[in-house]
């Protein structure tokens, strides 16, 4: 909303976040522990970053954002995914993909 109300940024990438990084295995867990999951996970280690990757993590620069509209971020990942299942169990959307009607 913020950005839809700023002037001048008209066609400006921005990124927004948190600017906390966290490993894939670290959203996965809080995942399942938002909606009382404990499914089995299935690493394929050729998947995994290497070692010597010149990329070690990926965590959000939002002070563009910040300076161009006063991008800040509200909820932690923990509330923003509370709020994402809550929001989905209040309108009773189907739980498998098979139920989904386009």
């Amino acid at each position: 909303m913020l950005a839809g109300e700023a002037d001048g940024i008209e066609g400006g990438l921005f990124n927004v976040g948190s600017g906390i990084g966290q490993t894939i295995g670290e959203i996965l867990d809080e995942i399942q522990s938002v909606v009382g999951s404990d499914k089995r996970v299935v690493t394929e280690p050729q998947r995994i970053r290497p070692n010597a990757s010149e990329v070690k993590a990926l965590v959000c620069d939002y002070s563009k954002a910040m300076a161009a509209f006063g991008y800040k971020p509200l909820v932690s990942l923990r509330t923003g995914l509370e709020l994402v299942r809550d929001f989905v169990a209040e309108r009773k959307a189907p739980r498998r993909l098979s139920e989904y009607r386009v």
